[in-house]
């Protein structure tokens, strides 16, 4: 796993650390896990590979969990980089919209025990622990 420093200095979001990836690897498909998920499927990337695979325009494939869309964990292809990079000088940040654009496709997940997809929060984090440690 490797991380990142975006390309631009100041928070232009999770689209601009997706063009960023670009400028250090080279192969023709990246995966993307936000830092912040708390449950990572463990045949997630076969799975995104075939939502992928199942559309012919489709550039991007993402994560959705028991009914919620991750755009952030997905797995997407070199092609996409015009097309982000394009979004990004329009000044859209939108993953939403952006991966409208490149046909997105979705692997879909279930999980009954997962309450929290991701933590953005020290509040969310403290709930976070207090419930796997009643578990």
């Amino acid at each position: 796993m490797y991380c990142y420093q975006d390309d631009e200095k100041g928070f232009y979001g999770p689209l601009m650390g997706i063009k960023s990836a670009w400028s250090y690897v080279t192969s023709d498909y990246v995966l993307f896990v936000p830092c912040d998920v708390t449950f990572i499927p463990p045949d997630v990337l076969e799975s995104l590979h075939m939502a992928l695979a199942s559309h012919p325009l489709a550039q991007v494939a993402y994560v959705n969990i028991n009914g919620k869309a991750l755009y952030p964990f997905c797995l997407l292809k070199r092609s996409a980089l015009n097309q982000i990079c394009t979004h990004l000088e329009q000044g859209q940040r939108s993953l939403k919209a952006c991966f409208s654009d490149l046909h997105a496709q979705e692997a879909l997940f279930e999980n009954h025990a997962l309450f929290f997809h991701s933590i953005n929060s020290l509040d969310e984090l403290q709930q976070y622990q207090q419930l796997k440690f009643l578990h």
